[in-house]
């Protein structure tokens, strides 16, 4: 009998982590009857397009992934428009591979709302400016601020309009 081997467990890039949340992404929705795409290129604010059955509109959803601390944006989305076919889908992975993401599905609008909200709140804490790095348009999305309102909300994704 061939003795198992280990393999030491690599900590994946942010690129990997990304990749891994959109893919988890699309695998759902697909599970749940979607017919949806990724995009390889880099659409602004856009990483996948799903079709629900049963509706007239697409949907665009932005996927942030990551593995512990808070999701990372950019205030600069807070500032765009928004449409009620739009969404963000936050993801988990965690670092026990053998436990299934959690996912939070948010509408854009309430995303772009959060994040001026945020960044308003961090400003007003430093003078009306950001404490280390002024010209970061860095901002991070904390799970305690979207884990009771949007865990696991993909009811917002194929409820009829």
């Amino acid at each position: 009998m061939p003795m198992a081997t280990t393999h030491p467990i690599v900590k994946p890039s942010t690129y990997h982590v990304g990749q891994a949340g959109e893919y988890f992404v699309l695998a759902e929705l697909h599970r749940r009857g979607a017919n949806a795409v990724k995009f390889s290129g880099n659409l602004p604010s856009i990483d996948l397009i799903a079709i629900i059955p049963g509706k007239s509109q697409h949907i665009e959803i932005q996927v942030k992934t990551k593995r512990t601390g808070t999701w990372q944006t950019s205030i600069k989305h807070g500032t765009e428009g928004t449409a009620d076919y739009r969404f963000w889908v936050l993801v988990d992975i965690g670092t026990d591979t053998t436990q299934p993401p959690k996912y939070y599905i948010i509408p854009d609008l309430w995303m772009r709302k959060h994040i001026v909200k945020q960044h308003k709140a961090n400003l007003a804490k430093h003078g009306g400016r950001r404490k280390e790095t002024p010209e970061s348009t860095h901002s991070a999305i904390k799970q305690q601020d979207v884990e009771n309102d949007w865990h696991n909300r993909w009811d917002l994704l194929f409820a009829q309009r």
